[in-house]
């Protein structure tokens, strides 16, 4: 059923982080944004980004209409471009600090000034969590750039790449066992920030703004995104309104221009 009416005059742009390879994405968010479009009665398309690098490069230039990604990608955008949030994924992301457990020397992450930390390519989340707990540009570790995801991460440092890294709290916690977790020894465990989620450029009138964030949290949005929702954040029933407070505090590309925001 046609849940959502909207009037615009052009196509409207979603695209996410690239974590995946444009194949991958199509796969994943295409039957979203077909059944997005079919629910508001015009056209939504996705557009995979092709890198890192060119997906920061649209977003400095906005020419996306709408975004899923980190809350520190979200704020950024709310700030400087008056961006608004539609819905993102309940709960909060966190990180934990992980060196080799055979390395007795490092115990805390200070024992990593000097050292190497692989990382994935500025401005992910973990790298710049990464670079706010070495904040002082004359006490740091040497960064190591990784491109990957936390499989990579992890086999850079069992290749000797690397003393530490940083992966999400819920990687480490659920994706790994025990007999992998006692490959690590845990430094420090970040604090819990904002989930990724949705945002929607100040382009789009507020009319559409409000129908697409009806219908993301309705039962027939919560249907499109099954294998979003699934890769994510599993077990999860649907998405969740979102609001601007969520995101106060969360610009870290504010404190991390150095490493090229």
């Amino acid at each position: 059923a046609t849940l959502l009416t909207a009037n615009a005059s052009a196509e409207i742009i979603f695209s996410a982080a690239p974590r995946e390879t444009p194949e991958e994405g199509q796969a994943l968010y295409g039957p979203m944004v077909e059944a997005m479009s079919e629910a508001l009665g015009e056209k939504v398309v996705y557009q995979h980004p092709g890198s890192w690098r060119n997906y920061q490069k649209k977003i400095q230039s906005g020419e996306y209409d709408i975004y899923l990604d980190g809350a520190h990608l979200a704020a950024w955008r709310m700030e400087n471009q008056q961006a608004k949030p539609l819905v993102r994924l309940p709960g909060e992301l966190s990180f934990v600090l992980v060196s080799n457990a055979d390395n007795k020397a490092i115990n805390t992450p200070e024992d990593l000034i000097a050292r190497k930390i692989c990382h994935m390519p500025s401005p992910n989340l973990g790298t710049l969590t990464l670079f706010s707990i070495y904040d002082n540009p004359v006490r740091q570790p040497n960064f190591v750039v990784v491109n990957g995801g936390a499989k990579k991460l992890m086999a850079a440092m069992d290749a000797g790449k690397c003393d530490a890294t940083i992966l999400r709290k819920k990687f480490y916690h659920k994706k790994l066992d025990r007999t992998a977790q006692a490959k690590f020894n845990v430094l420090t465990t970040t604090d819990g920030i904002t989930n990724q989620g949705f945002t929607i450029s100040n382009r789009v009138d507020e009319a559409t703004v409000i129908a697409i964030q009806n219908y993301l949290t309705s039962d027939e949005g919560k249907a499109a995104a099954q294998k979003l929702l699934k890769r994510f954040s599993p077990g999860t029933e649907k998405f969740v309104a979102s609001n601007q407070d969520e995101y106060k505090g969360l610009n870290l590309m504010a404190r991390n221009t150095m490493f090229g925001w």
